[in-house]
């Protein structure tokens, strides 16, 4: 089937008008309390490696949020004043605002190359947007990467229907910088591919080497050179999950809040609909 051309309205409405529409007002209504009290927990090490030597020492080498190097080193290249921490974050709020915007463009894109109708694609966007997790809480809490993983995640998804699997291997290498959960769509993309080609050559073994040693090089390179000042082990991480939070009966209830808090009614929909979701 030969692919719809992009028109000017469209492109107008897509890239500028839709993203603005959205992204203006939860920018302008959400409030950003660590710009105010000083950044925490997590936020508070972020924060850290941005300001790289402005900042204590023990705080830019915390693993493993030492190695998720992607966003906090594009917001180290902003300008900060008298104030680094509170600067910090509002530079963290600037990279979100821009990043936001290219996520609404990409998942545009993507329900379109899914054969979506333009309907469908405004309001595909308009959920994602009203998610908490998706936009609000990264000008809530902009001192986090997940904002840029979604970028990085949806960039990756729309390449792959695409049919561009090559140029989806830096992105996943980039991934595994930004925060290794990314690394989940490995299997999906991969899955994509041999599906839609229906074949296992020479160029497909390459591909699937490429998309399994990428990633694993930059995850060994970034935590060869830099050292965590933590005693921190994946496995124990793991295993504290496994024998200590699951067991709880405490976490169940705060979890169930948390989804449903977050995410609306998504999770039961996705279960009434689990078979064409599949």
């Amino acid at each position: 089937m030969p692919r719809e051309t992009v028109t000017p309205r469209e492109f107008l409405l897509a890239g500028i008008a839709l993203p603005l529409a959205i992204l203006i007002p939860i920018w302008l209504t959400t409030w950003t309390p660590a710009s105010e009290t000083g950044p925490r927990s997590d936020q508070l090490l972020y924060a850290a490696m941005a300001l790289r030597d402005l900042a204590p020492p023990h705080l830019t080498a915390t693993a493993p949020w030492c190695w998720r190097i992607v966003t906090p080193l594009q917001v180290s290249f902003l300008p900060v004043g008298a104030e680094p921490f509170r600067d910090v974050i509002a530079n963290f709020k600037l990279l979100a605002f821009a990043s936001n915007w290219l996520s609404l463009v990409l998942l545009y894109a993507l329900l379109r190359r899914l054969g979506a109708a333009p309907a469908a694609r405004v309001f595909g966007v308009l959920a994602y947007a009203g998610i908490h997790w998706t936009l609000k809480f990264s000008f809530r809490a902009p001192a986090y990467v997940d904002f840029q993983m979604q970028t990085l995640m949806l960039a990756i998804l729309t390449l792959t229907l695409a049919r561009r699997y090559w140029a989806t291997l830096p992105l996943l290498a980039l991934a595994a910088l930004q925060k290794e959960t990314a690394l989940i769509l490995i299997p999906a993309v991969a899955l994509h591919r041999f599906v839609t080609r229906r074949t296992f050559a020479a160029a497909d073994a390459l591909w699937l080497a490429g998309a399994l040693l990428l990633p694993a090089a930059a995850l060994l390179g970034v935590r060869t050179a830099i050292p965590p000042a933590n005693d921190y082990s994946a496995t124990q991480a793991v295993r504290w999950v496994l024998t200590q939070q699951l067991p709880d009966p405490d976490f169940w209830p705060r979890f169930l809040v948390a989804v449903f808090s977050g995410l609306g009614i998504l999770p039961l929909l996705l279960v009434w609909r689990w078979r064409s979701g599949a």
